[in-house]
């Protein structure tokens, strides 16, 4: 009963903390994060306090016109605002496309592993005139007009040019995301799979890969993917949650990366080599942890009791990159219900900072909160089981006294 109770919490990805005893910054060997030539400092500045306002414009959701089966998992916008949300459930995917004012327009795609067919999907995103949809259990990625919404060709991933040595270090690597460039090339994350070894040292690695699909063996970024925990059971699966350290990439369309480990505000941004350019910093004071406020049954404490657990949360919940290159970086603060958001400009200027609701209770490590900012407009995921809610909110950013 405990094996499959560890088992399922793994794969719900149920809400607890973790932290190994060898836990260490998540950067690649050619960061230099702690040269000040490198360092640039981000100063609080009291006018850019609460300075931004949404207004909610629209609803994306299931409705009289359409039913999305499944659940959200990936969104995209269009340049004329057009919304593409991917959902799904096992034995089935679906991409909706909604127009601007929320009114529902088709479907693309369908389960299955012939042309134009996906059995899951991690990521949607567009680039140019097409759509790319990823889909991590085929290795395959397909491509859809954005206009006439129709199939244009699939690609299926080429591991052919890696050698067992270029994964060594792994021990073996699960390819579950994609960041499409601007000249229609890849660059695709490889996740460590989950092993029950407390000293093993989950990676997250970044390759390259041709328009055709051909990986590239060597990586563009290495990064500590996440914190665990684990049962002493043997064949339990390590667990993580609400409070883990993990590391988080952003990644434009020219292949130049940010990346964060979420113990602090420090930000470094690296090239589309790979190598670093600059760091942003932020000093602020991380909220304190009480594990009574965490809700962990009897198995949990049990396992957490062999761990000394951190007495702060991260600083840094989530980050995201807009459409003009400013970073929204979303920090844990001691409120239990809100997290303070900062909009960093890529001189490292404080443009804005204001407060938006969310729970740190809530937080999953291991996906990022679903979020697009782009042109002028703040689009979030918000669900609740319990209430049936899964939808997408589309809310209109206004900037105060800038």
């Amino acid at each position: 009963m405990k094996r499959t109770l560890s088992v399922v919490i793994f794969l719900v990805l149920l809400i607890v903390g973790c932290k190994p005893h060898n836990e260490s910054k998540g950067y690649s060997d050619h960061d230099q994060i702690n040269q000040p030539e490198n360092q640039i400092l981000i100063s609080p500045k009291a006018n850019r306090i609460d300075t931004v306002k949404f207004v909610e414009e629209t609803v994306f959701e299931s409705g009289d016109d359409v039913f999305m089966e499944g659940h959200i998992r990936s969104l995209a916008v269009d340049d004329k605002g057009k919304i593409f949300i991917a959902s799904a459930r096992p034995g089935f995917v679906g991409i909706y496309v909604f127009s601007p004012d929320g009114s529902y327009i088709t479907k693309l795609s369908r389960h299955g592993k012939g042309p134009a067919e996906y059995e899951s999907i991690s990521s949607i995103s567009i680039v140019g005139e097409n759509l790319y949809v990823f889909d991590p259990r085929l290795q395959k990625i397909g491509i859809f007009s954005i206009e006439g919404f129709k199939h244009v060709r699939d690609i299926l991933f080429d591991h052919s040019q890696l050698k067992a040595s270029d994964l060594a270090f792994s021990g073996g690597m699960n390819t579950n995301g994609m960041v499409v460039k601007g000249d229609g090339t890849f660059i695709m994350r490889l996740r460590s799979r989950p092993r029950n070894d407390p000293s093993f040292n989950h990676k997250e690695v970044f390759m390259s890969a041709d328009d055709n699909g051909k990986l590239i063996p060597s990586s563009y970024l290495q990064v500590d993917s996440h914190t665990y925990y684990f049962p002493d059971e043997q064949l339990s699966l390590p667990f993580t949650g609400a409070f883990s350290r993990s590391s988080l990439v952003v990644t434009d369309n020219n292949g130049r990366f940010y990346t964060n480990w979420t113990e602090d505000f420090i930000i470094n941004v690296h090239n589309s080599e790979g190598d670093l350019e600059k760091t942003y910093k932020h000093n602020i004071q991380n909220a304190n942890l009480n594990s009574d406020d965490l809700n962990l049954d009897r198995d949990m404490k049990n396992t957490l009791n062999k761990y000394e657990l951190p007495s702060t949360w991260p600083a840094v919940h989530t980050m995201v990159l807009d459409d003009e290159e400013r970073l929204w970086v979303a920090t844990i603060t001691e409120s239990e219900s809100e997290f303070t958001w900062y909009v960093v400009s890529t001189e490292g200027e404080l443009i804005a900072r204001f407060t938006k609701p969310g729970r740190r209770t809530e937080r999953i490590v291991v996906r990022a909160p679903l979020i697009v900012i782009k042109d002028g407009y703040f689009y979030s995921h918000e669900r609740d089981l319990r209430e049936g809610i899964d939808r997408i909110l589309k809310y209109k950013i206004e900037f105060i006294n800038r």
